[in-house]
């Protein structure tokens, strides 16, 4: 079951947004009363792998837009940043039921957003940023959110690079129940959890190089899991629907249950350095290209790898529906 807010804390407060403070644009959160507020609940569906060969992600039950974004009966606040951002300092902050047009920079920990639309402009290369100045900053959790851009004027003003969620430091980051896109990429992570998740039509900009996904090396010690997204990656100027470069020394990381298509190869693997990376049950589309991406499925994965583990996956689709993924390399 998935409770969607508002939510309220043992001390009945929450951190909301406040107007600009005087001699600066950017916002910045204060603590404010808060009222009780309706809940939301939905129940995640669990899909039936022979009833999704040659199938989508949609008749699958992968997250599509009927079941992520903002959820329906939710009003949005606008609130328009033009080309700065709402700076989010505070700790234990919720921002709720927003529009935002502009972009959010979250330099505190534990913050929440939830139930709302970020929509970047023309001048800006993400619309949520997190650690850029404060890299220790920790537990950002995003859960149903929509991510975009505004059409002829968002991130492809800047080259096309440009990015949806941009995790700037080493704190942990969730990510759940949200539409994406728009981007070069459409989230850039190190550790922490990414589910349920809607990421598609990335940046069309020439030479943009989209991933839906880019993997940082993480801290010491931490994790990283993907699990139950659906991610598309057009084949042109794109390079991967989940992209682990090789050289980082990414580790500890899990791929579970997700669909994937695009890319010039749908998911780049690490390389000879990635350990500790388990890549399981996942189901690979040929809706954009025949061979999952453009040259294949993936590309840098090493079995000899200590801890790198493959297992369970599958074509979703196409001439070799319902057999198995083999990695080349």
């Amino acid at each position: 079951m998935i409770r969607a807010g508002p939510f309220e804390d043992s001390s009945n407060k929450k951190n909301y947004i406040s107007p600009p403070l005087s001699g600066e644009y950017a916002y910045h959160a204060i603590l404010a009363a808060s009222a009780e507020g309706n809940s939301i609940e939905q129940t995640q569906k669990t899909p039936n792998d022979a009833a999704c060969i040659l199938s989508t992600y949609s008749a699958c039950d992968y997250p599509n837009s009927t079941n992520t974004g903002v959820p329906s009966g939710i009003s949005l606040t606008k609130l328009t940043t033009n080309d700065d951002c709402l700076v989010v300092s505070v700790d234990n902050t919720i921002i709720d039921g927003m529009h935002i047009t502009g972009c959010i920079d979250v330099e505190a920990n534990n913050v929440t957003i939830q139930n709302s639309h970020v929509t970047a402009t023309a001048q800006i290369w993400w619309a949520i940023k997190y650690g850029s100045s404060k890299p220790n900053v920790t537990g950002l959790r995003i859960l149903h959110v929509k991510i975009d851009s505004i059409p002829g004027k968002g991130p492809a003003a800047e080259g096309g690079y440009a990015y949806g969620i941009s995790s700037q430091g080493t704190g942990s980051l969730e990510v759940g129940y949200s539409d994406i896109s728009g981007f070069k990429d459409g989230i850039n992570i190190a550790h922490g959890l990414v589910h349920n998740n809607w990421i598609h039509d990335l940046s069309k900009y020439t030479g943009a190089h989209t991933q839906g996904i880019y993997l940082w090396k993480a801290p010491a010690g931490a994790t990283l899991v993907i699990k139950h997204n659906t991610i598309t990656d057009l084949v042109q100027n794109s390079t991967a629907a989940i992209f682990m470069k090789e050289g980082l020394g990414i580790h500890d990381v899990t791929i579970e249950d997700n669909w994937l298509a695009g890319g010039s190869f749908t998911l780049y693997g690490g390389g000879a350095d990635a350990k500790n990376i388990r890549v399981f049950n996942n189901k690979f589309s040929t809706e954009i290209a025949p061979k999952g991406g453009q040259f294949g499925a993936i590309s840098y994965w090493s079995t000899k790898n200590s801890g790198n583990s493959w297992s369970g996956n599958i074509w979703a689709n196409g001439p070799k529906a319902g057999r198995t993924v083999t990695p080349a390399y």
